[in-house]
């Protein structure tokens, strides 16, 4: 029997909806990564280099980005289960889900990476701890160990499993309030609380000097999620006939004026690293602060227009543009696999710090990296998310059947 033609398909469609404009923020942030780190390879990131001061910051607010959109798209059904007085959605088979999404995919990469450094794959860290994410917390603690990018993974994981808690902890909060109104002040309440748990942790980590690792734990991105949690419970208000000011709805209407301030917030935190450049930072608590705010302002008024705004408005119609959401869909094995194509490029080309270098090295990085990222998409992420939908819904049927068979009850 012949297969459905979308059994065939190397990349599945993207998603439609309200909120397909965020496949392509997905894309534009995994090829900004990209970009940062084959500035960072090819060493154009240094202030003697047309835009390597601005070059410095990319990747952070890049993943500023993923941070807030995740904050929005994985707690926004559980704020609408609360909004509305209703039971929370499993959270067993959420985490199950969320965890079938990272794991597979990530250890296809991984081997990848030991095969390319096999020499860094057998010193780095505790290789139990660095397969299952878990090695930002434990000792030795290295700055980074195993795969580079997987430190913001570390951190995806855990806010899934905190964002079990947190959700439970609002609904029961809410329960005892009957109006809409009064939910959402319980929201906002909850929120600004998590995002204050964010900031405080960081500014007492950078001021005892705990530089390394306190920027790969979770309780320093809090806010950051908060952000998008926030982004979703407005978009809940607002579906449910409650308009925001006129103003604030006036700019999200806006895009291009949300994405100026974006851009003015990246340009701020660029303007305020002093020439000292990436690992090599030393910081005061109240510059870490500021970047590291400024950041998550930026990364959330970047989005607000395709959560918020019109969906016809010129920005939102950009981030659907369908060449660009289908790279949304792979943008997982994007983010996985460019670091390991640019330490086999690296083994293999002289990177000499010129910017043709640099812009040579990315375009064959985005190349080489896109056949990984389709491969592991069509043959790892999708059907490992296949199996993990059957797999839960089984109990649930096998349940049913029961019920209605008076000889599996007699049994």
């Amino acid at each position: 029997m012949k297969g459905s033609p979308r059994s065939w398909q190397l990349i599945e469609p993207p998603h439609g909806g309200r909120f397909a404009a965020l496949e392509g923020y997905r894309a534009a942030a995994a090829l900004g990564v990209l970009v940062f780190h084959s500035a960072f390879a090819t060493g154009i990131v240094r202030p003697d280099v047309i835009g390597g001061t601005v070059m410095d910051n990319l990747g952070g607010f890049c993943v500023a980005v993923f941070f807030v959109m995740s904050g929005f798209l994985l707690y926004r059904p559980m704020c609408a289960r609360i909004l509305d007085g209703e039971p929370l959605p499993s959270r067993a088979r959420f985490v199950v889900r969320r965890l079938v999404r990272i794991y597979p995919a990530y250890w296809l990469a991984l081997i990848g990476w030991a095969m390319v450094e096999p020499a860094l794959a057998t010193t780095r860290g505790n290789s139990w701890a660095i397969f299952l994410l878990f090695d930002p917390y434990v000792p030795p603690l290295p700055a980074f160990s195993g795969l580079s990018v997987a430190w913001t993974l570390s951190i995806e994981v855990a806010f899934y499993l905190m964002l079990v808690v947190i959700a439970s902890v609002i609904a029961a909060a809410s329960r005892r309030y009957v109006t809409l109104s009064a939910r959402l002040g319980v929201q906002l309440a909850a929120l600004a609380a998590l995002a204050a748990v964010g900031v405080v942790f960081i500014a007492s980590a950078y001021s005892a000097g705990a530089t390394v690792p306190t920027y790969r734990w979770i309780f320093g991105y809090l806010d950051w999620f908060a952000l998008g949690m926030l982004l979703a419970t407005v978009s809940l208000w607002v579906e449910r006939d409650r308009n925001l000011p006129r103003s604030i709805q006036r700019l999200f209407d806006h895009g291009e004026w949300c994405l100026v301030l974006a851009l003015a917030c990246y340009l701020s935190v660029a303007a305020s690293t002093d020439g000292q450049f990436a690992l090599s930072r030393t910081d005061t608590t109240s510059g870490v602060l500021f970047r590291h705010v400024v950041q998550g302002v930026g990364a959330s008024l970047a989005l607000a227009p395709a959560v918020l705004g019109r969906v016809d408005q010129p920005v939102v119609r950009a981030m659907r543009w369908r060449p660009l959401t289908m790279l949304g869909v792979v943008s997982y094995g994007i983010y996985l696999w460019h670091n390991v194509v640019l330490s086999w490029l690296s083994q293999r080309w002289q990177f000499d710090g010129r910017f043709t270098t640099f812009l040579i090295v990315t375009i064959v990085t985005i190349l080489i990296t896109l056949v990984f990222a389709v491969a592991s998409h069509r043959f790892v992420e999708v059907p490992a998310s296949g199996l993990a939908r059957r797999s839960l819904r089984r109990p649930i049927r096998a349940r049913s059947r029961s019920v209605r068979d008076p000889a599996a009850q007699a049994g």
